[in-house]
């Protein structure tokens, strides 16, 4: 569970906690983040083999913060066993007149590499460099970025996490990334309205 500590009625930090249900009995809290004015907590989730809790800082521009997007992600982890942040690495996102939003966040089967996909739409003001996907390796915190299409909710890695795909709801196009490669290698007309992939 993730609680957020306030003060004079806005956040100040988060917390993380667990409850055993064989115990009944709750952890010690673990500050997982500072928030407050321009910081603001998007918890991640659990990796697949459920061994860390991710979660991300977004970093604002000073100004109305929730009418743009973030400038940096700074992103950390929990150790579910002994409950320490053993993890961190800071993503920089494009300098851009309008920053741009994550809102998918999609690990590989074997939670090796995470994918962060930016939001943008065809009907908002031009976004210059244009949206991007970024696949993280966690174990190196290496970052690539590729080339992600508008309204990208479809988003899902292979089983051997070497492909990642996306399919955008507003245009119907499929991209796959050659993940070993390091580039798009696959693009094919499906259906608008993608909503999310399920992978057989």
């Amino acid at each position: 569970m993730v609680f957020k500590q306030s003060q004079n009625y806005k956040p100040v930090a988060a917390w993380l906690c667990q409850y055993d249900h064989r115990t009944g009995r709750f952890s010690e809290l673990v500050k997982v983040a500072d928030l407050g004015g321009t910081r603001y907590l998007q918890p991640i989730g659990f990796d697949p083999p459920e061994r860390y809790f991710y979660f991300a800082v977004e970093v604002y521009p000073p100004g109305d913060a929730p009418k743009t997007g973030p400038v940096t992600l700074e992103l950390s982890r929990v150790a579910l066993r002994g409950l320490a942040s053993d993890w961190a690495m800071t993503l920089e996102l494009p300098k851009r007149k309008r920053p741009l939003g994550i809102r998918e966040r999609h690990f590989s089967p074997d939670g090796s590499r995470l994918a962060l996909v930016e939001h943008n739409e065809r009907s908002y003001p031009a976004a210059t460099p244009p949206q991007s996907v970024y696949v993280i390796d966690l174990a190196s915190r290496s970052v690539d970025a590729y080339p992600a299409p508008f309204t990208a909710y479809g988003v899902t890695f292979s089983r051997d996490a070497r492909h990642l795909l996306l399919g955008s709801n507003d245009q119907g196009e499929l991209t796959r990334i050659d993940l070993a490669a390091r580039k798009i290698d696959r693009r094919a007309r499906g259906h608008r309205l993608v909503q999310r992939f399920v992978l057989s």
